[in-house]
């Protein structure tokens, strides 16, 4: 609710209105959201990372104080915790089946990289990766083995598998088991090098929280179809007016009256010919569409009709061959579309008019400043960018 309030720009005592839904903003700008994150997300993720260090740091003081307290040293990960000791190891300890209830398995985010065995379970640890532990599916051999929690260097030995019989496995199906699972960890060799939990969400193994919150939010949040191409050059100020345009998000006069704000005219307060909505008075608009044409010819395009803002931002996506003059053109689009509103705003709250030809020097002027101090285009001249913005090259 807070960063909801802030976003917006509500407070305890006025509300504001929220022009996207929650769910929507949470989500990553891959899937049309903000990038912001969910907290839920953050939690689950910072967690997991306690789990990920108690598993790789062997010999800190911290994590053999929890496998005193909690007697851990041979039990898996699913059980690492004492019922009757709430407190913050609990709680680590729980988030792996709350994972399990939005589609994480544990195995799905981590690998058993098995180094000297030392300090992974035979049974009852995930070591051979195939996401499954050896307990379930060895049953009939597991009930002649003496010791159950042992770890694998306790069985593992060069070229053969040290076992610690009650009773040798005699009948058909105990040897059919044991044959399979000779076939099973026959590769497997030891080292002297730690066991180690590599984390599969990342090149180098290590675990990132900002690795697993993103895929816990694309779960969680709501994917939205936008086309908004997210630019460092650009400012977020106008990225983030982009990003809710494309939706029709806006404050519009129609968007308010909507909403249940008294406005008065709806009319397109540009030319008196459309209402005043973001796909008209962005795109579509008479004005508009004359300053656009200038745009387009400036940069040595031929124009051609849009029927939505999400349609313009869609086209300047994907125009040319060319990486550099396509970034160039995206942040032209944007600063076009930004213009036009603050044009729009001028007219409608303070009654300035402002020309087509100044709104699109205007365009000319903002775009060059972003290129020259923003971008990464080296030394741009002046004369070059007027003939052409893509001459800078």
């Amino acid at each position: 609710m807070l960063r909801r309030k802030f976003l917006w720009g509500g407070s305890e005592e006025k509300d504001k209105i929220n022009w996207v839904a929650w769910d929507v903003v949470l989500g990553s700008k891959d899937k049309g959201g903000l990038g912001v994150g969910s907290l839920y997300s953050l939690n689950l993720s910072l967690l997991l990372k306690w789990l990920w260090r108690f598993k790789n740091e062997h010999n800190s003081i911290w994590r053999r104080e929890v496998c005193g307290i909690h007697n851990g040293y041979r039990k898996p990960v699913i059980g690492l915790e004492k019922k009757t000791l709430p407190g913050v190891w609990f709680r680590i300890i729980k988030a792996i089946p709350e994972l399990v209830d939005i589609g994480f398995e544990l195995s799905s985010i981590f690998e058993i990289k098995v180094g000297s065995g030392e300090n992974t379970l035979f049974w009852l640890d995930d070591w051979l990766g195939g996401g499954d532990r050896l307990m379930p599916g060895f049953l009939c051999s597991l009930i002649w083995i003496k010791k159950k929690t042992c770890f694998v260097a306790d069985r593992m030995a060069p070229n053969k598998l040290l076992w610690d019989w009650k009773k040798f496995p005699r009948n058909p199906t105990e040897i059919s088991e044991l044959c399979l699972l000779s076939d099973l960890v026959k590769f497997t060799t030891v080292s002297e090098a730690e066991d180690k939990w590599r984390s599969k969400l990342s090149g180098d193994g290590v675990y990132y929280v900002h690795d697993l919150r993103r895929l816990i939010d694309d779960k969680v949040t709501i994917p939205t179809l936008n086309p908004t191409i997210w630019l460092l050059i650009i400012p977020l100020k106008i990225n983030c007016f982009i990003w809710r345009a494309c939706m029709d998000r806006i404050p519009s006069a129609v968007n308010l009256a909507r909403r249940g704000i008294n406005v008065g005219n709806t009319s397109c307060a540009l030319c008196n010919l459309g209402t005043d909505e973001a796909d008209h008075f962005l795109i579509n608009c008479p004005s508009t569409a004359t300053a656009m044409g200038w745009i387009f010819n400036w940069c040595g395009i031929p124009i051609q009709p849009f029927s939505s803002v999400s349609d313009f931002i869609n086209f300047a996506a994907n125009w040319g061959h060319c990486p550099k003059k396509r970034r160039i053109f995206i942040v032209i689009c944007y600063g076009l579309l930004w213009c036009t509103w603050k044009a729009r705003n001028d007219l409608v709250f303070n009654k300035v008019h402002i020309s087509l030809l100044k709104m699109a020097d205007s365009v000319v002027t903002m775009v060059f400043s972003f290129i020259a101090h923003r971008g990464n285009f080296g030394k741009i001249n002046w004369a070059n960018w007027l003939s052409c913005p893509f001459n800078i090259l």
